[in-house]
């Protein structure tokens, strides 16, 4: 009985921890793009004359 206890609490975090860590990729990468789009508009002007 407490191996199947253990098998379902470990399943369970597993499944919490893959959830959260989906959710902090996708805001991480969210910051990344917002970020890399500031950075572009503030330097549009160097960047388009590299073609960059």
């Amino acid at each position: 009985m407490m191996g199947v206890f253990c098998f379902w609490f470990g399943w369970f975090v597993f499944r919490l921890c893959a959830g959260w860590l989906r959710v902090c990729f996708y805001l991480v990468g969210m910051v990344v793009l917002c970020l890399m789009r500031l950075l572009s508009l503030a330097t549009g002007q160097k960047t388009d004359r590299h073609g960059i």
